[in-house]
């Protein structure tokens, strides 16, 4: 029994040498490589406001809504971001009571924030124009983090994505999806996207 102990207490000792030697941890020998965030902002106190749609500001889109809830659940789940609730600058939006571009950087720090996530659908396109009877859908984000405590955005970044990835390959044939899941399934992308951008990302073997 001892011997055993022994022989095991040695495989895991060199199992983490070998593992420091070559930059990788166990974690990594499970889940994959991981890629370090753009900016990061795990583990921080963060402000995800509705995002703007179009030309709708934030807060006058049921879309821009949902995509920034599903932001900030993807910042929670990824990086163990600490949500603030945005009642307060909701309801001051509403309201009108901020100028344009409301000051981010001093309403963040009033709700107890480190960061504020903005972000905007700049467009979303869904539609069978390139093959007629295929669905393809496409979606131009700009997404910015302003440090609450120097009050100034601190990390800007636009970006595409797309639905199915390689549009010039896949298509989707007209039945089997509609226009509005195939709409959810771009969106969450989006979503997705800004969490490994801010939180990094585990590539899965």
């Amino acid at each position: 029994m001892k011997k055993s102990i022994g022989s095991l207490l040695t495989v895991a000792l060199v199992t983490t040498l070998v593992a420091s030697l070559t930059g990788c941890t166990i974690l990594n020998a499970i889940l994959g490589e991981y890629t370090e965030p753009e900016f990061d902002i795990r583990e921080a106190r963060v402000l995800v406001p509705a995002f703007r749609d179009g030309r709708m500001f934030h807060y006058e889109s049921t879309r821009g809504d949902a995509v920034g809830n599903a932001v900030a659940m993807q910042l929670q789940s990824e990086g163990g971001c600490q949500l603030v609730g945005d009642h307060e600058v909701e309801d001051g939006v509403i309201r009108g009571d901020y100028p344009d571009p409301p000051p981010w950087g001093q309403l963040g720090a009033d709700a107890g924030a480190d960061f504020v996530v903005l972000g905007w659908l700049r467009s979303v396109k869904v539609s069978d124009d390139v093959v007629y009877g295929m669905l393809q859908g496409s979606a131009e984000v700009r997404v910015e983090v302003w440090d609450t405590r120097e009050k100034r955005a601190v990390h800007k970044k636009t970006f595409t994505v797309k639905f199915p990835e390689d549009t010039n390959k896949e298509v989707t044939p007209v039945g089997e999806i509609t226009e509005m899941q195939l709409e959810k399934k771009l969106l969450s992308r989006a979503a997705v996207k800004i969490g490994h951008i801010y939180c990094g990302e585990h590539h899965r073997r």
